[in-house]
């Protein structure tokens, strides 16, 4: 496997992670929606059932954004790769 090659596939992971979480969140809307107010509050802010959704999500978002750069530097030589 070339350099490259090998780059794709860790910009694929953080970039597929990321969007897992965004996935995670339409899938729970139509059920969220069923919720009154109290038990929203409840289970968002008293719960804190997203907690991770923040630091592990940013962590997710900054690392997909940073491999596409490192990918488009490392194919910017490589016209056919490039677009």
């Amino acid at each position: 496997m070339t350099l490259i090659q090998t780059w794709r596939f860790i910009t694929i992971m953080p970039t597929s992670l990321s969007l897992s979480l965004s996935m995670a969140h339409l899938l729970e809307l139509p059920q969220l929606m069923k919720f009154d107010q109290q038990l929203w509050v409840e289970v968002t802010v008293f719960k804190n059932v997203y907690r991770l959704f923040g630091s592990v999500g940013a962590a997710f978002e900054i690392g997909a954004i940073l491999a596409a750069m490192v990918l488009a530097f490392l194919v910017r030589k490589h016209r056919s790769i490039f677009y």
